[in-house]
């Protein structure tokens, strides 16, 4: 569970563009540009700094504050989950001190709904399907053929 709470954090952070959390970093931009990858993705100069062209996986700041509002105004059945609106700050853009199960039902059940029409479709199509696989993986019964799968 802890481990699905670091991916769960590190997606938050990186589609909302948290600074210093965020995957997306100057020097992940380094390295996509020496491996010759991506080439819209590379930094541009200007002047003295470096810009980072935006990405398909970062919403836009719109997109931020209705996934932020979604969270904020869900509700689940008692004892499902805790109450994720003190976590979610609408405002500043951040959600902050989710605990392990917290994340464990973002990353599960919510996440897949929020980004469907915030993101592109490539990008919402991946993140659900880590979703759906870390649902699989933590069912209490696995089938073989989703094993193969």
């Amino acid at each position: 569970m802890h481990i699905e709470k670091n991916v769960c954090q590190n997606i938050i952070d990186t589609l909302l563009d948290t600074d210093g959390k965020s995957k997306d970093n100057l020097n992940a931009r380094f390295d996509i540009q020496e491996l010759g990858i991506r080439s819209d993705l590379h930094l541009v100069s200007v002047e003295d700094n470096f810009y980072l062209p935006p990405t398909q996986f970062t919403m836009s700041p719109d997109g931020r504050e209705a996934f932020l509002q979604v969270l904020k105004e869900v509700k689940f059945l008692d004892g499902y989950a805790s109450n994720m609106r003190c976590n979610v700050q609408v405002r500043v853009k951040k959600l902050i001190g989710l605990k392990s199960h917290g994340n464990y039902v973002l990353l599960q059940d919510l996440l897949p709904i929020t980004v469907l029409n915030k993101l592109p479709e490539r990008v919402s199509a991946a993140l659900i399907r880590v979703s759906n696989f870390v649902k699989k993986i933590y069912s209490p019964t696995i089938c073989i053929s989703d094993m193969q799968n």
